[in-house]
């Protein structure tokens, strides 16, 4: 088993709904009874960041980088709904001085996800991930606004990271 298969887990989100967090294999197209659904979950999610961003990737940039390994794509399932709530990709960042970090790059979902429940759902999926990596930290990058939702990761100009234990 994969270590992005090992990230699906289920936990509960309220009393009413379930949910689930998967981390795409890189060949989650090439080998889903149905790439055409995941593809439009992917892409829906990540229209507007990927608008605000000032066209520096696309919809295809990230797919790409999913099915060669350099980016991660996760998944936010509400069971309850049967339908996804957002998608986070995250790439590995290696500094010079040793350190090794995962550096969530496009971030969107339904309206309320960054700031609610689901969103840190999601980020202790992605830290849970980073540690079993061995990076030691967690980075953001994106509008200031991020400082609100992440009140335990600290501002570096316009980056946010965390170190993780």
């Amino acid at each position: 088993m994969t270590a992005a298969q090992q990230q699906t887990e289920s936990s509960s989100q309220s009393s009413s709904a379930e949910t689930q967090i998967v981390l795409l294999p890189p060949d989650a197209l090439s080998n889903s009874p149905n790439p055409r659904w995941i593809l439009e979950q992917i892409s829906r999610h990540l229209a507007e960041p990927l608008k605000m961003n000032g066209a520096k990737q696309t919809i295809d940039n990230v797919i790409d980088r999913m099915a060669s390994g350099h980016s991660h794509v996760w998944l936010g399932f509400d069971i309850g709904a049967g339908e996804t709530f957002g998608c986070v990709v995250t790439e590995f960042a290696q500094f010079a001085n040793g350190i090794r970090g995962l550096k969530i790059v496009l971030c969107g979902g339904d309206k309320g996800f960054a700031i609610g429940h689901s969103m840190r759902l999601v980020l202790d999926h992605i830290e849970k991930f980073a540690r079993e990596q061995n990076c030691t930290l967690v980075m953001i990058e994106g509008r200031r606004g991020w400082g609100r939702v992440l009140p335990d990761y600290t501002e570096i100009w316009t980056t946010f990271e965390k170190e993780l234990n």
